[in-house]
Parts: structure tokens; C-alpha cells; sequence
């Protein structure tokens, strides 16, 4: 007879609650943390592009930036 490991799972408001002291993200996932891969390059760039078009259009940088 097998038996299952018994997990912690964190809820929303836990992970909401949770302050890492790092410049990781993080993604709850069915009641588990998990790490967020970095940002690729390519994403990086095509961000970059959106945030030059806000700006062009006269969108403030306070509300055309966006740091979740």
C-alpha cells in the first residue's frame, strides 16, 4: 500500500502575505510556490517597444509602467 506525502498547501491570502527578500517572482500553483523563470530577452525587448509606444502616445510613465 502506497501512502501520499502530506504537503502544506498556502492559500491565497498566505501568498499574498508573503514578502521575499529577493527579486524573485513567484506563482502559486494548486496551493504550491513556485519560482518564475527570469524575463528572455525577447520579452524584455517587446516590453520595452509597448512602453516607447505609451509614452509616444502621451500616457505618463507612472501609469504606462506596470511591477506587479
Amino acid at each position: 500500500m502506497q501512502t501520499a506525502a502530506v504537503t502544506d498547501c498556502l492559500s491565497l491570502a498566505g501568498f499574498l502575505a508573503l514578502d521575499p527578500r529577493d527579486d524573485r517572482r513567484y506563482e502559486l500553483n494548486r496551493g504550491q510556490l513556485q519560482e518564475m523563470p527570469t524575463e528572455s530577452d525577447l520579452n524584455l525587448r517587446i516590453a520595452s517597444l509597448i512602453f516607447a509606444q505609451l509614452l509616444q502616445l502621451g500616457i505618463p510613465p507612472s501609469l504606462a509602467r506596470s511591477r506587479l
